[in-house]
């Protein structure tokens, strides 16, 4: 009996240490495992920095504005189709507005046809931006318009599109009418369905409707939406390295992989009903011979003053909507401070018109003359647009632009008075 115990005993010692010894190899394995996937995941996270950022420019970085953690953000979406060309004309462009204390996303959506004043360049559609001048210019253009600063960017071009929509399985939504148009890819009969690459590139792209460029945004937003709600699906954590990997040879930004991360988990927080999209309102009119999207200036300026302060702008865009925001009728005179020149006016005009102000209970800091000349008037605004809306109530004339670095002035409003004037 005793015999038996002591070869239980043994037996038993030697099960423990064949346990302990497999713990230790295990252990031992993981271990490596885990170095190795974490020295993987810092040679990967090297790679793709390096990737996705070769090509931004210092100019470009210029532009953007510095943002704190947890504060929301501005990111421009720019998608186009490259071809090879280094810089092509962007074909969707979209500000993405995310309050993480919120956690809410609103989507503005540029038409590429709007007709802007686009610096150095003149008066253009804004989608040329991207050509005369890649993502700096672009930039320059889109804040200046909206009066929104822009704390990153990305490009990405639709072969990257693709594969990205392809490497999370798709996205499921409803096509709500049959969408035949050869130019921007393969039909699409109507229906729930899940799309996949090239279908969902022609989902997003086509303007083959009876409101052209407007519907196909609409559709963009939704796609976007769908996109993200079902980003969220468990399958999805399996295609991160391919979806970093694609992201990375397909897109142009100046924010690193950490900075991606913590946006995609922003993202990922965030409900499908807590995302808005909203569209710059304008009106299409032909200008010497070609179709240009023209801006309803005083309704963007409050939709982005909405956006600006964190309030919602759900049916902001829609025709005759009364956005609620700051007026001019509502800024009172003694709270707009003014400095004028003469850039092409009559002599003595800067003068009078100071003198104009004055009497009106306007703080006028300066008068003087321009160093350049100008042909037209211009009122430019250092932070609120509104004060420059009230200001162009009293000049008579005058297009409204951002300072943007450009103009150099201590005052809320700058009056440079033109050959016009």
């Amino acid at each position: 009996m005793g015999k038996h115990a002591k070869t239980n005993n043994a037996d038993e010692g030697d099960r423990k240490a064949k346990i302990i010894k497999w713990l230790k190899v295990t252990g031992l394995v993981v271990l490596v495992l885990v170095l190795l996937g974490t020295v993987g995941a810092l040679a990967l996270l090297a790679s793709v920095t390096s990737r996705i950022q070769q090509d931004v420019d210092p100019e470009t970085r210029k532009q953007i504005t510095q943002v704190k953690p947890l504060e929301p953000q501005n990111i421009l979406l720019l998608g186009s189709d490259s071809r090879g060309e280094k810089h092509a004309r962007s074909d969707t462009i979209i500000i993405a507005h995310i309050d993480t204390k919120h956690r809410k996303i609103t989507l503005v959506s540029i038409p590429r046809d709007l007709r802007v004043e686009i610096p150095g360049y003149g008066k253009d559609k804004i989608n040329a931006a991207m050509f005369l001048g890649g993502p700096s210019l672009t930039i320059k253009t889109i804040r200046k318009l909206t009066g929104l600063p822009i704390h990153h960017y990305a490009e990405i071009d639709f072969e990257g599109f693709k594969q990205l929509v392809n490497a999370v399985g798709g996205v499921w939504i409803n096509v709500e009418k049959r969408i035949d148009d050869p130019k921007a890819g393969p039909t699409i009969e109507p229906g729930y369905q899940r799309l996949f690459g090239k279908t969902a590139l022609a989902y997003v792209r086509t303007r083959k409707d009876v409101t052209g460029d407007y519907a196909r945004i609409k559709r963009q937003q939704k796609f976007f939406a769908a996109l993200i709600a079902q980003s969220k699906r468990f399958q999805t954590l399996f295609a991160v390295p391919q979806l970093i990997n694609i992201f990375a040879d397909n897109t142009e930004t100046d924010m690193n992989l950490s900075e991606l991360t913590q946006l995609a988990m922003h993202m990922r927080s965030i409900k499908k009903q807590d995302l808005t999209g909203v569209t710059l309102p304008c009106e299409d009119k032909m200008i010497n011979g070609v179709w240009y999207a023209l801006p309803h200036e005083e309704q963007i300026a409050a939709i982005c003053g909405r956006v600006k302060r964190n309030l919602p702008v759900k049916d902001a865009d829609k025709p005759g909507a009364k956005v609620v925001g700051v007026s001019p009728a509502s800024i009172k005179p003694r709270d707009v401070s003014v400095e004028v020149r003469n850039g092409g006016g009559p002599s003595g005009a800067a003068a009078g018109l100071g003198r104009k102000l004055n009497s009106l209970g306007y703080i006028v800091m300066k008068v003087g003359n321009a160093n350049d000349d100008y042909s037209e008037t211009k009122i430019v605004y250092t932070k609120e647009r509104v004060k420059a809306q009230k200001v162009e109530g009293i000049v008579g004339k005058g297009e409204l632009v951002a300072a943007d670095g450009e103009y150099q002035t201590s005052a809320d409003v700058l009056v440079i008075l033109g050959q016009d004037y």
